[in-house]
C-alpha cells in the first residue's frame, strides 16, 4: 500500500482514523453489526503511524469537534466538546477518532 500511496500522481489523501480505545468499543457493541467488515486498525500513535512513512498531516479533524460544531451531538455529550483534544500523535487511551487528509512528503 505505501509504494502504490507515495506515486508521484497522488499528491494527497484522505482517510479517517481511530484510536485503539475506538476499535475496541466497536467490537464490544457494534461487533455483531461489523461481522462482514469488522475494524481492526487503530494504532496507538495515531497520525504519527502514517508520518513515520513519509506522510505529513496536513488537516485533521476530530469527529467528535466536527460533531459538536455542527451540532450534531447529543445534548448529554456537548460539554465534553470543550474539554481538551488529545494529542492525535499519543493517543494513550483517549477515545478519539478523525479524518486526516495527508501529502507525501519525498525522503531524500
Amino acid at each position: 500500500m505505501q509504494r502504490d500511496l507515495s506515486r508521484t500522481e497522488i499528491a494527497w489523501w484522505i482517510t479517517d482514523i481511530s484510536s485503539p480505545a475506538i476499535v475496541q468499543s466497536m467490537r464490544r457493541h457494534a461487533g455483531h453489526n461489523l461481522r462482514n467488515s469488522p475494524m481492526k486498525f487503530g494504532p496507538a500513535n495515531g497520525v504519527a503511524f502514517l508520518e513515520r512513512d513519509g506522510w505529513r498531516a496536513i488537516d485533521i479533524e476530530s469527529q467528535f469537534a466536527v460533531g459538536a460544531r455542527l451540532k450534531r451531538l447529543p445534548l448529554v455529550l456537548r460539554p465534553f466538546a470543550y474539554l481538551p483534544q488529545p494529542n492525535p500523535r499519543k493517543l494513550g487511551r483517549a477515545q478519539w477518532s478523525a479524518v486526516v487528509r495527508l501529502q507525501h512528503v519525498p525522503i531524500g
